[in-house]
């Protein structure tokens, strides 16, 4: 639906409503903007509320992954069922607190602002920044909920009652030449549990100081939502040219991200368990031919990263070809 709209402005709005017949209908209205400074700058803002109910994969999977560190993951509405009768054979290691708080999903409600600086100082390149808030009510969120005898993980679906996310993206693009041109971002990311949060506030938290002693939690130690990293970036150099030869490298970064919550106190904090940040290089090379057979090959995780514990979904270098085979119709 459009609503306005003047030399250098533009206004947008919308309203989705979605019928579901197991949870309760929602409607989704959306406003956006797009405001032209001059020919180099535009600003650009959106709010709009979501609606998301869980899906198949997060209410019914059964789902263990032998290739890659044998992780399993379970869907809520069989979870502790699963997990109990294995726990019965001797094959679970470790039960982590939120386990027991696995119960029936509710769909998600959220609220999101975005705003948006786009500078196109020339053909030739790009930027922007962005900064975003999503307040989201019954954030449906994976967490690992136990641990097989062997280490392997076990995960499963819960939602956050009053969630949040904020922070800032920028983006960065190039053309060096006409084969090859660079394109970088990078994102800052705080996430958090509204209501853990006000209990930090309130002094009901407690943790133990290197001595074991109990002390109150500061709200400097909170680290948010696990499994979210407050940084990644990426970096990608890219080359084509006009007989179909293409290729990229892209380097991909994250920072740490809490894991387990080993502290017993139900909130992920400083002396928590956390996955280490790292480093990713993947690399691809390929050619398109006019007659519509093309072919590419690379190799994903150049630098051999592997952390089975906390990364079981990326295995070590791994080489890939493909081969491509078009052909147009006549008509």
């Amino acid at each position: 639906m459009h609503l306005a709209s003047g030399n250098g402005r533009l206004m947008i709005g919308g309203i989705r409503f979605d019928q579901n017949q197991t949870y309760a209908s929602a409607w989704s209205p959306k406003a956006s903007m797009l405001y032209k400074i001059n020919k180099q700058h535009r600003i650009r803002l959106s709010i709009g509320q979501g609606f998301k109910a869980p899906d198949f994969r997060q209410l019914y999977l059964n789902f263990t992954n032998a290739a890659a560190g044998s992780y399993s993951v379970f869907g809520t509405a069989q979870a502790q069922k699963v997990i109990g009768q294995l726990n019965s054979l001797g094959q679970i290691g470790t039960l982590y607190n939120n386990y027991y708080q696995l119960k029936a999903l509710q769909p998600e409600y959220a609220t999101g602002t975005h705003l948006t600086w786009e500078f196109e100082p020339n053909a030739k390149s790009f930027y922007s920044f962005q900064l975003f808030r999503n307040d989201i009510r019954n954030l449906i969120e994976v967490q690992q909920v136990g641990a097989y005898v062997t280490g392997a993980q076990i995960y499963s679906y819960l939602n956050i009652g009053r969630a949040f996310t904020t922070g800032l993206e920028i983006e960065a693009k190039h053309q060096l030449t006409k084969q090859f041109s660079i394109s970088a971002a990078y994102q800052y990311l705080e996430t958090g549990d509204k209501d853990q949060l006000a209990q930090i506030k309130n002094g009901t938290v407690y943790t133990r100081d290197a001595n074991g002693l109990s002390r109150k939690l500061n709200v400097s130690e909170y680290v948010g939502l696990p499994n979210n990293s407050s940084h990644k970036a990426q970096l990608k150099f890219n080359y084509s040219n006009q007989n179909g030869l293409f290729g990229n490298i892209r380097a991909l970064y994250r920072s740490k991200w809490a894991v387990n919550n080993t502290n017993g106190n139900e909130v992920y904090d400083a002396g928590d368990s956390f996955a280490k940040g790292y480093v990713a290089l993947h690399l691809s090379i390929g050619k398109d031919y006019t007659n519509g057979i093309g072919f590419q090959f690379g190799c994903d995780n150049m630098l051999n990263y592997i952390d089975a514990l906390n990364l079981p979904n990326l295995p070590g270098r791994t080489f890939f070809a493909t081969l491509k085979i078009q052909k147009s119709k006549k008509i």
